[in-house]
């Protein structure tokens, strides 16, 4: 009887119930990474990028503005008073330089499918959200609470746009991963 089981076409033998059960054709290969995911990664590639470079025009617009409150200091700490302002502007645009590139590195892995980048840039993204917002909220409640305090022109526009196109970028970015596609997108790259 075991000679007539194994002459038989595979498919007339019973199934085997150890056996694995059959994977999708849909699943064989690598999954495909949803239009969600695809536009979340550009957005952490380019708003740091935008975010950083309009810092940097920000602090240019008020260059000005520096060496007129530098130049109110009494002339014996003026020179502590240009290394400390110097090295606030190197350490602010080191500090862009550094969350930029982590920024950009974790977009690769978020791209990738690799789910703790998608953690670690949401929590990245859930603070600069409330830097954002509350930098939103304040430069107009500044201007009705200490006008006199209020920086004008372009590089108090500048600082109000920054951090609302930003805070748009960051709620958006946060939507886009977290949408039904990209998570089952993160749940079947566990498996790779």
């Amino acid at each position: 009887m075991s000679e007539a089981n194994s002459c038989q076409p595979p498919e007339a033998r019973a199934p085997d119930p150890f056996a694995a059960p059959a994977v999708p054709d849909h699943e064989l290969g690598n999954p495909q990474r949803p239009r969600a995911i695809t536009a979340a990664f550009w957005i952490a590639l380019v708003l740091p990028v935008v975010a950083t470079l309009m810092s940097v025009g920000m602090v240019w617009l008020q260059q000005d503005e520096m060496r007129t409150s530098l130049g109110a200091v009494p002339p014996e700490e003026r020179a502590v008073a240009q290394a400390a302002a110097m090295f606030a502007m190197v350490g602010a645009v080191l500090v862009y330089a550094v969350l930029t590139t982590l920024w950009i590195v974790f977009g690769f892995q978020l791209r990738a499918g690799r789910n703790w980048a998608r953690v670690t840039l949401t929590v990245f993204a859930g603070i600069w959200a409330v830097t954002l917002l509350l930098d939103v909220i304040a430069t107009p409640a500044m201007q009705f609470l200490a006008p006199e305090m209020v920086q004008r022109g372009a590089a108090e526009a500048l600082t109000f746009g920054q951090s609302a196109a930003c805070l748009v970028g960051v709620l958006a970015f946060i939507i886009l991963v977290y949408r039904p596609s990209s998570n089952e997108f993160f749940r079947a790259n566990r498996r790779y």
